[in-house]
């Protein structure tokens, strides 16, 4: 009797222990699979955002870059993706996913590159020149590294050691072509004619390569602006650069901006021709209205903007460059009507500022006052009141300009910016009050920490 009671003790242990391991195997198996399942989705998934990026659908590139993160938050290559979005529209925030990819991977030298041109794209020199310090003794002889301190030189007008860092990158890889650019640029600005003629025939000789004339066609107009070359000469490289098939809007703007000042007969027919296609992309039609509304042109930019579709011009950033154009034309009531009950997004505090413009100069001081508000209460970023002080300055705003100077210089990546902007204000009004408290915050910055 007792060994069948031991028997049946011992069937049961070994059925319990077989349930467990069973268990513990079945949940292995969902987790490895889970596993494999979310790398899977990362690869596929990053293979679409480079797709969506390469084609000009950022959008498209940030929601699948977000969809990984939500899987994979330690995903470098999302991060990646997000910081190179960041930079093509200008958003600091490239900056921290940059960071981000550091850390997850601090052994690589071209993501450490990466952060360090980010930086600068900022200008954020410490950030760039503390993350090359960081670089490994033993990873500092490659053509990256020389070609991020390069940048970081350039930025600081230390023009010779910035040449010899390219020089080295080019002695490390000397096939690549955009150090012979950035080379080439460099010279380009000096001020000894031996070497800027050197510089001028280095992005000569560039043009012929595709991958590099544009930059280099860019680099000779801009050049040639500087130093009033003969515009119809800067009129043909204009005109060639347009014409190539990697050809950006601001490259026909350039054109279109030489065709204008020169009052070339060709002007109204490229005109004619960009306004053809710019209802295809909503940043590109945004552009268009503005540089028309910049030119003094914002009567025919409204004109053409009344044959477009109602969804056209509700993609944002066009009802912006709308409401440009009727600030431009003094036209307060069609502005206000723009402006009153449309949605602009994360933008928001940007419509209260255009609609407190428009009540102010209807005279409704109380409204005004309370669309000012809200723009102040929405602008809480350093990106959000940088982007709020450029049209209220432009406006002769001036206490409000001065009062979201001093909020900007609250947030530490902006705060020199804004009391150097602050200074100029106060020199200018001579308010000694004024530029005694800036001078003593700037002190309060370049005192060491005790």
């Amino acid at each position: 009797m007792e060994k069948s009671v031991e028997r049946t003790q011992r069937t049961v242990i070994r059925l319990l222990f077989g349930i467990l391991l069973s268990l513990i195997f079945f949940i292995a198996a969902i987790w490895g699979g889970h596993d494999l399942y979310v790398r899977w989705q990362e690869k596929r998934l990053v293979r679409r955002a480079t797709f969506d990026m390469e084609h000009g659908n950022e959008r498209d590139a940030s929601l699948a870059a977000r969809s990984i993160l939500e899987m994979k938050p330690s995903s470098a290559s999302a991060a990646r993706i997000m910081a190179q979005l960041g930079e093509r529209v200008g958003e600091r925030s490239a900056l921290n996913w940059r960071r981000k990819v550091v850390q997850l991977d601090p052994h690589s030298v071209d993501d450490a590159v990466a952060l360090v041109r980010c930086a600068v794209q900022f200008n954020d020199i410490p950030t760039a020149e503390r993350t090359l310090a960081e670089v490994n003794e033993n990873l500092r002889n490659s053509a990256p590294y020389h070609e991020a301190s390069a940048l970081v030189a350039q930025f600081k007008h230390q023009d010779e050691k910035a040449e010899t860092e390219w020089n080295e990158a080019l002695r490390l890889s000397p096939d690549d072509k955009s150090f012979q650019r950035q080379l080439g640029m460099l010279r380009l600005r000096a001020t000894q004619p031996e070497r800027r003629a050197a510089g001028e025939a280095m992005l000569t000789a560039l043009r012929s390569d595709p991958a590099q004339r544009s930059a280099a066609t860019r680099a000779l107009i801009n050049a040639g602006v500087t130093r009033k070359e003969d515009p119809r000469k800067l009129l043909e490289l204009a005109r060639e650069l347009q014409a190539y098939p990697e050809a950006t809007w601001n490259d026909r703007f350039v054109y279109l901006d030489f065709l204008h000042g020169l009052q070339d007969p060709q002007f109204s027919a490229y005109l004619t021709e960009l306004e053809k296609t710019a209802p295809t992309k909503a940043s590109s039609l945004a552009a268009l209205l503005s540089w028309m509304a910049k030119n003094n042109l914002s009567l025919l930019a409204l004109d053409y903007s009344k044959s477009l579709s109602a969804e056209s011009l509700q993609n944002w950033p066009v009802p912006l460059a709308i409401a440009d154009a009727y600030l431009r034309l003094r036209e307060w009531q069609n502005l206000e009507a723009l402006t009153a009950k449309a949605n602009w997004g994360r933008l928001e505090f940007l419509r209260h500022a255009y609609l407190a413009r428009a009540l102010r100069a209807e005279d409704k001081p109380a409204a005004a006052e309370h669309e000012w508000s809200a723009a102040v209460k929405d602008a809480t970023s350093s990106e959000s009141l940088v982007l709020l002080i450029q049209p209220i300055s432009e406006w002769g705003w001036e206490n409000e300009t001065t009062d979201l100077l001093w909020a900007l210089s609250k947030h530490p990546e902006k705060q020199k910016d804004a009391f150097m902007a602050l200074y100029q204000h106060y020199a200018k009004a001579s308010d000694t009050q004024g530029l005694y408290r800036v001078l003593v915050r700037l002190s309060e910055l370049d005192s060491p920490p005790t």
